[in-house]
């Protein structure tokens, strides 16, 4: 027997496009997802690394002849005189000074919010040597420095943390990094201090972005956007060669810097040190000193509310660096949460925490507090010698990296969300009453078969919605639903009529191959392999339309990673279903 050919649905998450999942079956659109999110967000990405929403700010981003860069003192510019460093297409532009005045070309800015904002382009010698880079605020240089372009040495003006790096054929891509507020009005663009004689340079590729140089983003009349954006299902790799499509609540972090730590006690941080798990190098060292005692980094975050005794947790990522063991806690709440990890192992030493491997050495860290003395989180990382102990003598090298510090309300830890001098929120992945995939019904025989791994939110005694039918009747009356609850799976037909519900316990994050089939009247239920209790009977007609979102309420939406759905109109034997399910 061929499952697919059976099937009437099949969806697999493997061709997407903005609001949209396409089905493999039927092919004519009818089974399309429709898919709604309304804000940006992260996922692991096919290459292993998490992958964020980045955005280039600056217009016409290789294109200096348009008015959107000014010309100061008479500069003129001439397009697509050269091939540029990328992709060898003739399309970089010669920027060229008068006989007496300096080169000065820039692009005008608003903060648009309190941030580390970085500026990139790339750079040539045409007839002359030194040019300017800069960022231009309230007044004076927050960024400046001054490249020789016969060898790419640069001297720096303003700022720090400013990069020059050779990308063959004469090119360089310099980097410059500036803190702005959200009021400040700024300029980005290339100037020289000489003003005599005849000087010209080739450019290419501006990019304005916050947070550190990325990979080039071309634009033209607006800022431009890549990765996980809004809308954009997100096909998740973590620890997987095949995409699965992550669906998650709403969720905020709190934490208002997520990838910049702080020195503290018995240590130092080494800022934008090493690559991190996104793939770029914007991880922290955490380093010890040689004093005797703790050596730790702690930041302070507003939980909101009350005392309340309310879940939240506390995640971070966390490699190796000298130091293996650290200990994970926040001081102003009870020590329920606190957990020593060992980055060497992949294990917890002690405490309730978790820890997830995201490849390359990198460990996501997360504890699970109660909010029950304060309504601020403290959160403090400790680094360990041997064992379980946090206070020793320092050798001034040894550490760890560390990235992506995240605090959010409720009992699990999301995916991570990106924060540069504010709070962020992602959005729940699917909401409103666009999440269909095209009306199916079985009135007869049928089997319905999903291959998943649930979040803790819909383990134990959570609640998710697989497979939905909706209040199409008015009235509460909902139609069909597939869905786990309190520890059973329970599948429900036409007005909402019972057709077999069984108890089944999951573990989060482990994988799960469900289904449930009927021949004539007999329902069964079966899981990783085997029957999962007795079958029932029932001839109710099933209705499904709608994939991991509930009409019901939004508590009830499925949280987690979906591998594979498949709806048959024809049941199954024992067999077949025992292997269909197996892992």
């Amino acid at each position: 027997m061929s499952y697919f050919d059976e099937a009437s649905l099949v969806l697999v998450p493997s061709g997407y496009k903005d609001q949209k999942i396409y089905s493999i079956k039927p092919l004519d659109g009818s089974g399309d997802l429709t898919f709604s999110r309304a804000s940006s967000a992260t996922r692991v990405a096919s290459n292993g690394l998490i992958e964020k929403v980045r955005t280039n700010l600056a217009l016409y981003s290789q294109d200096f002849s348009d008015a959107t860069w000014y010309k100061e003192l008479g500069n003129s510019v001439t397009a697509n005189t050269i091939a540029n460093p990328l992709d060898g297409v003739v399309n970089a532009d010669t920027i060229t000074a008068t006989a007496t005045n300096a080169i000065n070309v820039n692009q005008l800015f608003t903060a648009a919010a309190t941030s580390e904002y970085t500026y990139s382009i790339y750079l040539k010698k045409n007839n002359h040597d030194f040019i300017q880079p800069y960022i231009f605020s309230g007044g004076g240089f927050a960024a400046r420095i001054e490249i020789n372009l016969t060898d790419g040495t640069f001297t720096t003006l303003n700022g720090s943390g400013a990069t020059v790096t050779s990308v063959g054929n004469g090119w360089y891509r310099a980097t410059l990094i500036a803190s702005l507020s959200s009021s400040a009005t700024f300029t980005t663009g290339v100037l020289t201090s000489s003003t005599t004689g005849s000087r010209s340079v080739y450019v290419f590729g501006a990019q304005l972005e916050t947070g550190v140089a990325t990979d080039y983003i071309a634009t033209t009349t607006a800022a431009v956007s890549v990765g996980p954006v809004s809308g954009l299902p997100r096909l998740d790799y973590l620890n997987s060669t095949c995409p699965r499509l992550l669906l998650e609540p709403q969720r905020t972090n709190l934490t208002t810097d997520s990838e910049t730590f702080a020195a503290s006690t018995g240590t130092t941080i080494s800022l934008n040190n090493t690559a991190s798990p996104d793939g770029y190098v914007n991880a922290d060292k955490l380093v010890e000193d040689t004093s005797t005692g703790v050596h730790q980094t702690f930041w302070v975050t507003s939980l909101g509310g009350s005392v309340d005794s309310s879940a939240y947790c506390i995640s971070v990522f966390v490699k190796a660096a000298g130091r293996s063991r650290i200990l994970v806690y926040d001081n102003n709440q009870t020590a329920s949460g606190a957990t020593t990890f060992d980055l060497s192992t992949g294990t917890i030493v002690s405490g309730g925490g978790k820890i997830e491997n995201y490849g390359s050495g990198w460990y996501r860290c997360t504890i699970f507090p109660l909010k029950n003395f304060s309504t601020t989180s403290s959160a403090f990382i400790q680094l360990i010698s041997t064992g379980t102990t946090t206070s020793y003598t320092g050798n001034g090298t040894s550490g760890v990296f560390l990235w992506g510090k995240q605090v959010e309300v409720g009992a699990y830890a999301t995916s991570y969300i990106p924060t540069l001098g504010t709070s962020v929120t992602r959005v729940a992945d699917m909401s409103g009453t666009t999440d269909y995939f095209g009306a199916q019904t079985f009135a007869g025989n049928f089997t319905f078969f999903v291959d998943l791994l649930p979040m803790e939110g819909n383990t134990g005694t959570g609640d998710a919605m697989i497979l939905g039918g909706g209040d199409y009747t008015g009235g509460g009356n909902f139609q069909s639903y597939f869905r786990f609850a309190s520890g059973n799976i329970i599948l429900r037909g036409v007005a909402e009529a019972l057709l077999i519900e069984r108890n089944y316990t999951m573990t989060a994050n482990q994988q799960y191959k469900i289904l449930v089939t009927r021949t004539g009247t007999t329902v069964k239920i079966f899981a990783n392999g085997a029957q999962v209790g007795a079958s029932a009977t029932s001839s109710t007609s099933v209705i499904l339309r709608s994939l991991g979102w509930s009409y019901i309420q939004a508590a009830y939406n499925y949280d987690g990673r979906i591998n594979q759905v498949l709806l048959m109109p024809s049941g199954l034997t024992d067999a077949q279903a025992i292997e269909l399910t197996t892992l």
